[in-house]
């Protein structure tokens, strides 16, 4: 019996399927090769977008410095004396324009690349900012909430009534009341309730539970504590703030802590980077003229005798040494010839009269010409000579002048601040 001969559309179906058989395993032999072929691609091209936007960046960083090189001193005066024209030809003020690359040379810089990368250069003026390692507590009091008591505050009082307490935090909070720390568990209004008095009263910038004035000066107490931070972080040394997020330290000192929706909203208007004329730091060196220690407050620090204590006022850091020793301390009152500090010297430290010098911490000056006139208004407010309660720079009447002097800027000398002071007051700001 003869067997049947296959057809031959069953071979051509046998084909075709051994046929996409093989083409399946090839794609998926393949696939896995052609994935690492593109990651590899993608990869030395994200390479070569890296060091390209390095080599930019670079170049923008040098074209800025280039730039600003035409702002120290001694190319501007040979500038001014040469009648340069341009910004940088005022060796004797700064001006905004003096920090930003003029419109030309930042587009020819500004090219779009082929990923359409946009570049923008900019620089800041530090010395328009508050510096936090010299600024007194009555300055950093402006940025963190000041205000005064409405009425008296006498001893044993459970309640602190304030012109203004929109400052200060809601609850758990710490004012200083001329030299005393009171906290406080909430606060109502400008009404503190909950207070424990006299905090901390064993330190020496401290005093106990006291009677205070209507008019007197009511702080956040985290002012103080970043103001005096650098002479109390370790005893004997001062210990500069590297960086303003550094001021968030503080809460070490073990008395309050900055909050950080605080600390964000104040940020931008505080440094560690500015310069000032005196470049050691420290500055009208005088002798004192008692002997050190004494014991003429109890509560309080020592009490120096000097000749002329003018610069040593309330908020001013100063530095006692005989070549031998040092101590630091903070200024809390000065009358004439006298100066209160909020600090005793250390143990086993003695100074002879009119063997030790006092000296005071040079300030950080703000540019008056790029500064804002947030941070100008921070620095006029509650400025006051000798009478507070007539001769005290209100917040209003600060903002006010900040506003006038961004108006006519630039301010070209103290002179002519003085004459925009005068011209204020003529308008009635």
């Amino acid at each position: 019996m003869r067997r049947p001969e296959p057809r031959a559309g069953n071979q051509q179906g046998m084909a075709l399927i051994a046929v996409i058989a093989v083409l399946i395993a090839l794609v998926l032999i393949a696939t896995p090769f052609l994935m690492q072929m593109q990651n590899a691609a993608t990869r030395s091209e994200s390479v070569w977008s890296n060091e390209e936007v390095d080599q930019e960046v670079k170049t923008a960083f040098n074209l800025m410095q280039l730039f600003l090189l035409g702002s120290t001193e001694p190319m501007e005066r040979e500038n001014a004396a040469n009648k340069a024209n341009g910004p940088h030809n005022t060796p004797d003020y700064d001006t905004l324009a003096e920090f930003e690359l003029p419109i030309d040379v930042l587009g020819a810089f500004n090219q779009n690349s082929a990923r359409g990368r946009i570049w923008d250069v900019r620089a800041e003026d530090e010395q328009a900012k508050i510096n936090v390692n010299s600024a007194s507590y009555q300055l950093l009091a402006n940025l963190f909430g000041a205000t005064e008591l409405s009425k008296d505050l006498e001893e044993g009082e459970s309640t602190v009534e304030l012109v203004d307490g929109s400052m200060l935090p809601v609850k758990d909070g710490v004012v200083r009341v001329g030299f005393e720390q009171i906290r406080y568990g909430e606060r109502q209004g400008n009404v503190l309730t909950n207070v424990e008095r006299g905090v901390d009263s064993q330190h020496p910038w401290n005093t106990s539970e006291k009677t205070w004035k209507r008019g007197t000066l009511a702080m956040n107490a985290v002012a103080f504590e970043i103001a005096t931070y650098p002479i109390r972080r370790e005893t004997g040394q001062f210990t500069n703030f590297r960086n303003p997020y550094q001021v968030r330290r503080v809460s070490e000192l073990g008395t309050t802590a900055l909050e950080a929706d605080t600390f964000e909203y104040v940020a931008d208007s505080l440094t560690c980077w500015s310069g000032r004329t005196v470049a050691a730091g420290w500055c009208n060196a005088q002798s004192v003229r008692n002997a050190l220690p004494n014991n003429s407050f109890e509560e309080l620090g020592e009490l120096l005798e000097v000749d002329n204590s003018r610069y040593y006022g309330p908020g001013t850091i100063v530095r006692i040494t005989d070549g031998t020793n040092t101590d630091y301390g903070v200024v809390l009152a000065t009358g004439p010839g006298r100066v209160l500090l909020g600090s005793r010297v250390s143990d086993g430290h003695e100074y002879s009269a009119g063997k030790a010098r006092v000296e005071t911490l040079s300030r950080h000056p703000v540019n008056v010409n790029t500064a804002s006139a947030e941070v100008l208004t921070m620095v006029m407010s509650n400025v006051a000579m000798w009478n507070r309660d007539k001769d005290t720079v209100a917040p209003s009447e600060a903002a006010a002048f900040a506003n006038h002097l961004v108006e006519n800027r630039p301010v070209q000398s103290l002179y002519h601040y003085r004459e925009l002071l005068r011209e204020a007051k003529d308008l009635g700001l």
